[in-house]
């Protein structure tokens, strides 16, 4: 089995972390080739509503080069850059990895490092074991906030079952029957729009193919920022963000320009 190795950043704030956490997962004996590749948006800019200011645009252009030189220093990953857009940036990089002749891909995020080192054996194992056509791995929090939410992400994944873009793999054949991710007309710097893509959707297509087996064993760590940026946008009245996160990047995390 040849396995892509996708971790996915947009102006994270530790890249390298993330990306050290991936390095170190054990690779299960059946995986006969593994390719780790950091996905970076160089070239986007993440922004509010409202115009950025000078200071903004700064901070950002700054973290968008940290996330580029974790990347290419990395002594595992190799870096790929990709288009602006959330799902317009994986659709390139998971076809590239189909051409390249990935049998299967993993999806992660920049801000999402695994819990331990087991954590691919674990995603991974069904696609030997199951016949699975696709994993779905599960979060930890890092935060108080995280801890909160938590409840209510578990009926989520009862009741309308995702398939997280930040711990998720299937298989390249899965990719190019249930995939690429529909983005014409779709607003990609609206959280709930590209989740109903991303999430909800594809995991439908993907049902009708195969199945999808949740690995609940398979932890990443969850990093719930954009939940703060959300909060501050339906709280705060005057619109100004209470996080030093959100005022650098803006309420409007998922936005590209």
């Amino acid at each position: 089995m040849r396995v892509a190795v996708q971790v996915f950043a947009l102006a994270e704030p530790d890249l390298e972390r993330t990306l050290d956490a991936y390095a170190a997962c054990e690779v299960p004996v059946f995986v006969s080739d593994i390719q780790y590749q950091a996905c970076v948006t160089p070239r986007s800019t993440v922004g509010a509503s409202a115009p950025l200011d000078d200071g903004t645009v700064t901070k950002l252009r700054e973290m968008l080069a940290n996330d580029v030189t974790a990347a290419r220093q990395h002594p595992i990953f190799e870096l790929v850059e990709t288009p602006p857009g959330k799902l317009t940036s994986r659709n390139e990089a998971h076809q590239e990895a189909v051409r390249d002749g990935a049998d299967v891909i993993v999806a992660g995020d920049g801000d999402a490092p695994p819990v331990d080192e087991t954590y691919l054996d674990r995603l991974l194992t069904p696609f030997s074991t199951e016949n699975a056509i696709a994993t779905n791995g599960f979060s930890k929090p890092r935060t108080v906030g995280g801890w909160l939410v938590q409840p209510a992400r578990r009926v989520d994944l009862m009741w309308r079952k995702p398939l997280y873009g930040r711990s998720s793999a299937f298989v390249a054949d899965g990719w190019k029957m249930a995939g690429p991710y529909q983005v014409e007309d779709l607003d990609q710097s609206d959280i709930v729009t590209v989740r109903r893509e991303e999430e909800f959707a594809f995991r439908r297509r993907l049902e009708v193919l195969g199945p999808v087996i949740d690995v609940e064993e398979a932890r990443v760590y969850n990093d719930n920022r954009r939940l703060s940026c959300s909060l501050d946008r339906g709280f705060n009245r005057f619109g100004r963000p209470m996080t030093d996160y959100c005022g650098q990047i803006g309420i409007e995390s998922f936005q590209t320009k």
